[in-house]
This record gives structure tokens, C-alpha cells and sequence, in this order.
């Protein structure tokens, strides 16, 4: 089944180029030096090509281990993609042809290009000075981070018109004291539906308005009064720790390869900048103007 699978790949590859490349065909056939295996239509298919089509349909190493049955097989699918090709290309337009010219012209031309940048590309490398500087410039992506402690205290529901300026000036008055948990017991205690929380995040883990109090606050100081989604709420930091990164001899070879796509696109922009500097350029547009 596996096999089949490939040669299909096979066949559709091939009658890509058939349908595209009407030059293979011979009238003579004494008149070709190929080590012909099959003439289809008068089209040679060689032992050249059925060595490439095993070699794209199952890889070089396997291809060694290929028995004669499997390579008839792949044989077979050329032959009825060649096949299949002539008959399509009798039923189309001159139109139609030359699309899928156009099409064979571009594929042709991005194969050329890969193996040109394949064969001439120079490699810029990663030095260890990018790699410090990586490291330096993104502790967080290696385990460093900023642990801010916090204190919180909010109303329990969203208020509006008398409630709204009696909880807002509690909020106030409590943002003023050391110990805000004794207060919004004692706000409890006259009616007041307002509750006290604390904890520690670092900074992007909570409601984006709600981190940017806390990650912009001075330790020990109190915000104003915030309304988040309706709620107000005053906040305090009241410990900030440090957590150091990964060594860096622990990473370095995973900044090495987070770096080498973008020393890679810098190789293929300057190798483009230098073949185009070669190349005779003439746009439609500036022929115009």
C-alpha cells in the first residue's frame, strides 16, 4: 500500500512534466543514444528517469533496497503518466498549453533557485557576542522573571449613583492606611460589600488593566481608585522578587538555533542583493515612463 502511495507521487510528478515538455518526443527512434526503457507514444522514458522517479517516490537510501517488482511498478505509473499526459494534451487549447507552460517555467525556475542559493549561499554565522546579547536582552524566555506580591482590595459588584462616591472615598481611605485587611473588616462590618485578596504574579498573567497597576506601582504604594470591568478596586505592591535565568551554558545552544533563521534570512538577502546587482533588470512600467 505504501508503495502505492509513492508511485502515485510519482505519477502525478510525471505528468506534470509530460503535459509540459512535448520536446522529449522522437520520431527516430535510432536516432537517440538514451538507455531507453519504454516509448510511449514515440516519448523515451530511460533508465535515467526511472531512477529519479524511484529516487523522489522512496529516497536514495531506500531506493538500494527496491526489488525488481517495485521498481516495475514505479516504471509502470511513468509509463501510464506518460500516457495520460499525450492524451491530455491532445484535448487542450493553445491557451490552456501555455498555462501549463507558464506553470512548468515557474517551478522550473524556483528549482533553480533553491539550488542556486543551495550551491552559493555563504553562511553568516551566530557569534557568541549575538548570543550574550540574546541572552541579556530576553531573560524571560529562559526562566528569569519578576515576581510582584500584591494586595487588593475591590468591591464585590459594580455600583452606581450614592453607593459609587460611598465606596469610592472608603477605597481612598483605605489606600491611606498600613493594614487593609483590618479595614475591609470593618467596612463589612457597616454594610460595605468589599473584600481583600492578595498574591503574586509576574507581569502579562492577570487582566491586562489590572497588570499594568500592578507592574507600574512603586513598592509600598497605593494605587488610586481603578474601576476594572466596573469594579473598583485599589491595589498595592508590597514585595517585588527577582528570579534569576537559566545559566547561560545552559542555553546557549537553543539561543544558537533561535538565532540561525534569522542570520539564514540575512545570507539570502544579501546573496539576492548581489545576483540582482548582476542581473539586467528592465520593469514594463519604467519602460513606459
Amino acid at each position: 500500500m505504501k508503495l502505492f502511495a509513492k508511485t502515485s507521487l510519482v505519477f502525478l510528478v510525471s505528468l506534470f512534466v509530460a503535459c509540459s515538455d512535448t520536446s522529449n518526443k522522437t520520431e527516430d527512434s535510432s536516432s537517440t543514444n538514451q538507455d531507453w526503457l519504454v516509448k510511449v507514444n514515440g516519448d523515451v522514458i530511460s533508465s535515467e528517469d526511472l531512477e529519479s522517479a524511484i529516487e523522489r517516490t522512496v529516497g536514495e537510501l531506500a531506493a538500494f533496497q527496491l526489488d525488481e517488482s517495485g521498481r516495475q511498478k514505479v516504471l509502470e505509473s511513468l509509463v501510464l503518466s506518460r500516457a495520460m499526459a499525450d492524451k491530455q494534451l491532445s484535448l487542450m487549447t493553445e491557451e490552456e498549453v501555455a498555462s501549463i507552460d507558464s506553470q512548468v517555467k515557474a517551478y522550473r525556475e524556483e528549482l533553480l533557485a533553491k539550488l542556486y542559493l543551495k550551491n552559493n549561499l555563504t553562511p553568516i554565522p551566530v557569534t557568541e557576542e549575538m548570543v550574550k546579547e540574546y541572552y541579556e536582552n530576553n531573560p524571560d524566555k529562559f526562566g528569569g522573571k519578576t515576581v510582584r506580591s500584591y494586595e487588593v482590595v475591590k468591591a464585590n459588584s459594580k455600583v452606581s449613583g450614592e453607593a459609587r462616591k460611598k465606596i469610592m472615598s472608603s477605597l481612598s481611605d483605605i489606600a491611606k492606611e498600613p493594614q487593609w485587611q483590618d479595614k475591609v473588616q470593618q467596612l463589612k462590618q457597616q454594610g460595605f460589600g468589599v473584600s481583600y485578596a492578595k498574591g503574586a504574579v509576574t507581569q502579562g498573567v492577570l487582566n491586562s488593566k489590572v497588570d499594568s497597576i500592578i507592574q507600574g506601582l512603586p513598592l509600598q504604594e497605593a494605587s488610586s481608585v481603578h474601576f476594572v470591568d466596573g469594579i473598583p478596586m485599589i491595589l498595592r505592591v508590597v514585595k517585588e522578587q527577582k528570579v534569576s535565568p537559566k545559566p547561560l551554558a545552559e542555553v546557549r545552544n537553543d539561543i544558537r538555533k533561535s538565532l540561525a533563521p534569522i542570520q539564514l534570512r540575512k545570507a539570502v538577502k544579501k546573496a539576492s542583493k548581489e545576483i540582482l546587482a548582476e542581473a539586467k533588470v528592465v520593469y514594463h512600467n519604467d519602460v513606459d515612463n
